[in-house]
């Protein structure tokens, strides 16, 4: 059930990264079943049911992690109603905890954190990742890209004439094109007859990626993480994840007296209050 619940939702365009958090989530559920004494089938589970797996799964998590794992059982509730299985999605009406948007506060990097990390990266002195590296990092920068979003670009996605990027958000459900300011387009550049001559090299020309690795293959999600933070570790960044990088385009453009309308576009925000979260860290 979960598998066919999975292939669903990756059909309807649900990212890999939430899509692995569901299926770990709800096979524990299922483990948790199994082990209980009464050995509940999936049928016969009820409101009952869930809450005792919530209270027992929820010891020490914040409320957000809560709330985003009942979001799974929900998703799987409706799955299983509309296959028979369940009368009715018992999760549908069941309350999350209280969440208090403006009190979440998201943690951009410094200024200077930027420039060591990405000053690290240009000493990157191997094959296609001395230019790889400096322009996803100046990317997620500077246009505030997801690692989904970035690592999903197809080479069609650059336009060197507009200097514009497509970009495509699992999350948002539609597209939003991004201009690119001149360093970064200058960098594209650089990587761009980069990625030809290595790809060339492969016999891939073929290749629709837009970012591509030594292998001449679309960079993973692991590989772009590990490989950032490891830049971010020479430098002498500490706490340092790729996300951040999002969440330090957002601020930069807020402090520089951008509005939220227009940052909520260039960021893909589906709700307006997630943008409004940046207010209060430039403040």
């Amino acid at each position: 059930l979960v598998q066919s619940f999975i292939a669903e939702c990756r059909a309807r365009g649900v990212g890999e990264t939430t899509l692995q958090s569901r299926e770990r989530f709800l096979l524990r559920f299922g483990v948790w079943m199994r082990a209980t004494s009464s050995r509940t089938q999936i049928a016969d589970v009820n409101g009952e049911t869930i809450a005792a797996f919530l209270k027992l799964d929820s010891v020490f998590r914040a409320k957000t992690t809560i709330s985003s794992r009942m979001s799974h059982l929900r998703c799987f509730g409706e799955f299983l109603n509309r296959e028979g299985i369940w009368r009715k999605n018992y999760v549908r009406w069941m309350r999350g905890p209280k969440i208090n948007i403006g009190s979440h506060k998201t943690k951009a990097l410094q200024r200077e954190e930027i420039e060591k990390v990405l000053t690290a990266a240009f000493q990157t002195r191997l094959g296609i990742l001395q230019h790889l590296w400096p322009v996803m990092i100046m990317s997620f920068f500077t246009l505030g890209l997801r690692r989904g979003e970035l690592l999903r670009l197809d080479f069609a996605d650059w336009n060197p004439k507009e200097k514009t990027l497509k970009v495509s958000s699992t999350k948002s459900k539609w597209d939003r094109y991004l201009p690119v300011p001149n360093s970064l387009a200058q960098a594209l550049d650089g990587y761009v007859l980069a990625r030809h001559r290595l790809l060339a090299r492969k016999g891939r020309l073929d290749e629709k990626a837009f970012f591509v690795n030594i292998k001449g293959e679309r960079v993973s999600a692991n590989s772009c993480s590990v490989g950032i933070q490891t830049i971010a570790s020479r430098a002498g960044v500490e706490n340092f994840h790729v996300h951040r990088l999002r969440h330090s385009c957002a601020t930069e453009l807020v402090a520089n007296g951008v509005s939220l309308p227009i940052v909520k576009m260039v960021l893909g925000h589906s709700h307006f209050m997630t943008t409004a979260r940046y207010v209060q860290v430039s403040g």
